[in-house]
């Protein structure tokens, strides 16, 4: 078992992908707590009369969005990593990428699953 997770996650000791990591993974909790106070504050009058369903789904599309900007800043950073010689790689993008959207799917299938 330990030699198949060493093999499935040998691709993470490789270059600076833990970098990429943390970095996806500050984003992407920074993200979520500037969007999810902006939200609230903006929202609060129109989600204060909405049931649990109205609410779990703004929470949702603030992660799905909280993602997407995850992705585009790993891509920022694998632009400006090749603009100085480097070759571009996926597999940095999905380092940063990974956490995020493994918490993300998480949420989605916990949240629609016990509405």
């Amino acid at each position: 078992m330990k030699q198949l997770i060493e093999k499935v996650f040998g691709w993470m000791k490789e270059s600076n992908r833990p970098a990429h990591m943390k970095a996806g993974n500050s984003i992407f909790v920074a993200g979520l707590i500037v969007f999810t106070f902006i939200g609230i504050l903006l929202l609060y009058p129109m989600i204060q009369d909405c049931s649990y369903e109205g609410s779990s789904r703004l929470f949702v599309s603030i992660m799905i969005q909280v993602c997407i900007m995850v992705f585009v800043a790993m891509c920022a950073v694998e632009y400006i990593q090749e603009r100085m010689g480097c070759k571009w790689d996926w597999l940095d993008i999905a380092a940063g990428c990974l956490v995020p959207v493994c918490i993300t799917v998480f949420t989605i299938l916990l949240v629609f699953l016990t509405l």
